[in-house]
């Protein structure tokens, strides 16, 4: 007892920000007195030592403030102009290229409703036969004046509205921290979705999936994916990220599925969960519509 009550205080001194899974950033001294506490912990429950309240008081704390991802599977900030290249993402659908300034960049067109003429276009009036017969007279002969102009044809519409989605094959264990930077360049009242999804198999019919919405209803969605069923299990509202500037969005699992879903430093999503304890084969980035760019990515595993 004598020993674990200056551990405490310690630890209570050198913790960043009580209340979360764990400090935002790896700290080695802080991390060294948590491994500690932890292996005091351990012995205090083998030998009953300690009441129940400082027991639980202790393991809160340990899991408050430990960083078990410490082993960097993944950092990906597409530096190198080519996303085929170390590591290898797969495209799935749509298009994608690297942008010097913004990262790995996909844009997919929300599809519009075809134009209708105005009543008043279908059908001149008989008054206007003769001048709608003399304009077309002279457009023709103006036309034949002119040399011809080559026009670049446009990418098909079905090219563009379909989602663009990529995948990359990784180990990912059940216990893990991921982290991505990325920047919306929609106007500000259009409808955008980026989709971050964490796979067991390349069915995607299993994992996780991680929904930014901008526009007018901005929300964050965690969701589960089983048999292909997308099952929400918690959303959050934020602010619009239609703005240009890049946001950082974190999702961490620990080994007692306990989960924290970050935008900008700032948690949204908290609670537990211990299914896909296994781990994960594929991360999948996915834009449903909108125009973004996704600066950098990073994966961290490990834990005890």
């Amino acid at each position: 007892m004598k020993l674990i009550q200056p551990l405490l205080l310690l630890a209570l001194l050198a913790s960043p920000l009580p209340g979360t899974l764990a400090a935002s950033e790896y700290n080695e001294d802080v991390q060294t007195l948590v491994d500690q506490l932890r292996e005091i912990a351990e012995r205090s429950r083998r030998e009953r030592a300690a009441d129940r309240w400082l027991q639980r008081s202790l393991e809160e704390l340990i899991s408050q403030h430990d960083w078990p991802w410490r082993e960097e599977l993944l950092y990906e900030d597409f530096s190198d102009g080519d996303f085929n290249n170390q590591p290898q993402w797969q495209p799935v659908s749509g298009q994608f290229w690297v942008d010097p300034s913004l990262g790995l960049r996909s844009r997919v067109y929300s599809r519009q409703p075809e134009p209708t003429a105005a009543p008043e276009e279908q059908a001149p009036a008989r008054k206007d036969v003769g001048t709608a017969i003399l304009g077309a007279l002279l457009q023709e002969a103006l036309r034949s004046k002119q040399p011809e102009k080559k026009e670049t044809p446009e990418p098909r519409r079905d090219e563009r509205e379909v989602p663009a989605e990529i995948h990359l094959p990784i180990k990912i264990p059940g216990t893990f921290a991921f982290k991505a930077e990325l920047s919306s360049h929609n106007p500000p009242s259009e409808q955008g979705k980026m989709q971050f999804g964490f796979y067991e198999g390349q069915d995607a019919a299993w994992g996780y999936l991680i929904s930014l919405h901008t526009g007018d209803r901005p929300v964050i969605e965690l969701a589960q994916l089983r048999g292909g069923r997308y099952m929400l299990i918690e959303e959050a509202v934020i602010s619009d990220l239609n703005d240009g500037q890049p946001h950082e969005i974190e999702w961490r699992k620990n080994s007692l599925g306990e989960t924290e879903l970050l935008l900008d430093q700032q948690v949204l999503v908290r609670g537990r969960d211990r299914d896909f304890a296994q781990g994960f084969g594929y991360l999948a980035v996915i834009n449903q519509g909108g125009d973004f760019g996704i600066r950098s990515i990073q994966l961290q595993g490990g834990g005890q």
